[in-house]
């Protein structure tokens, strides 16, 4: 066998020609054979140029596991993306990806198959999962370790959208009336404010300003502590205070003798309000009672209160207003999450429209 400059080109006993080449200390075999010896040729020649002009790439990095990979994509998520957003692809890779698909090579991963795992997961995990799935692979290909994305086409099985509860004043005057002392103001804050629950546990005392309420950071608990941010448009928003609410807040600031960046709002014992344990032990134990009470109809929860919120404002001002005033960068969000129709006023519009067509007796709807 004649020996070339660069790789080396074998006759099989098939007729058919093999062209190695050594890179890193590594011999690397052409992905095929060769009819000829003039198209081994013409391969090791390509493979020469690439590895000068720094081009060159193996062409087995698919073969290489999922886990690792996935891995190393999450750990490139961790200082670009929110702490509880990277939490929550760190539960989906860890929990439900690698368990199952960590041995598999990562060009061996198939649509069909994919999909058919996907429809026996949980409704209310598939969604997530898929999306996880999907950046990873999607990651792959920009690397060039895979050709095509499999995820991309992969079907979610459609679940219920969330339909917020909208209640009326009395149920709302109700409920801050229910509600222990210590979290009437905070719960208020989330009914009449129109706030996020991480900014209304956020807000303190320096954010009172004149009329206005300001909105700039947000907190989350996350594992071993919580995870203070901006705002989801990362802008800080003026929330206008309903004299009522000033008066309650100021008396509250006053009485407890909070200044400075000091919270508004804290647990029995003066620490951060917890989402879980606030759920827990303070918001279910009242709505349950109401319910008993017969003054709702069913359980609310407190994302809730916002959505009313939104409802009031866009009924008696504008949707727009409501999108300002809720901090959404677009008011397609409110309408399409928060804002409803308040019950009844439909009616009152018809009797509008009544009442203008009553003052014109020469229109004739019939013949």
């Amino acid at each position: 066998m004649a020996r070339r400059q660069f790789g080396n080109i074998e006759r099989m006993r098939s007729g058919r020609y093999r062209a190695t080449y050594k890179h890193e200390g590594a011999r690397l075999s052409a992905p095929t054979t060769f009819a000829t010896k003039q198209d081994a040729n013409l391969f090791l020649a390509g493979i020469q140029k690439d590895l000068s002009d720094g081009t060159w790439k193996r062409k087995d990095e698919g073969n290489q596991p999922f886990a690792p990979f996935a891995l190393q994509w999450l750990n490139s998520r961790q200082d670009t993306i929110k702490r509880t957003t990277f939490e929550d692809y760190e539960s989906i890779v860890k929990r439900h990806l690698i368990p199952k698909w960590g041995a598999y090579k990562l060009n061996a991963i198939k649509l069909m198959e994919f999909q058919n795992w996907l429809n026996d997961c949980k409704s209310g995990q598939a969604l997530k999962i898929k999306s996880s799935m999907n950046q990873i692979m999607v990651e792959a290909v920009r690397n060039e370790i895979i050709q095509t994305n499999p995820i991309e086409y992969i079907k979610v099985k459609r679940t219920s959208k969330y339909q917020p509860n909208i209640l009326t004043m009395e149920q709302l005057i109700a409920l801050f009336e229910a509600i222990p002392t210590r979290y009437r103001l905070f719960v208020a804050t989330l009914g009449l404010m129109g706030l996020r629950f991480g900014e209304a546990c956020a807000l303190r005392a320096n954010k009172v300003e004149g009329n206005h309420l300001l909105i700039s950071e947000s907190v989350t608990k996350v594992r071993g502590g919580h995870a203070w941010t901006g705002t989801k448009t990362h802008e800080t928003r003026q929330v206008s205070m309903p004299q009522t609410y000033k008066t309650e807040l100021l008396a509250h600031i006053k009485e407890r003798g909070l200044a400075g960046d000091e919270l508004l709002f804290t647990t029995e014992l003066g620490n951060l309000i917890d989402n879980r344990n606030f759920h827990k032990r303070v918001w279910r134990p009242t709505i349950d009672r109401l319910m008993e009470q017969g003054v709702l109809d069913k359980y609310i929860e407190p994302k809730d209160l916002r959505a009313t919120n939104a409802s009031i404002v866009a009924d008696a001002f504008s949707i727009l207003e409501a999108s300002r005033r809720l901090g959404h960068a677009s008011s397609n969000i409110t309408t399409k999450h928060y804002a409803r129709p308040i019950a009844g006023r439909d009616n009152q519009v018809a009797n509008h429209l009544d009442d203008l067509m009553s003052k014109q007796p020469s229109l004739a709807l019939a013949q």
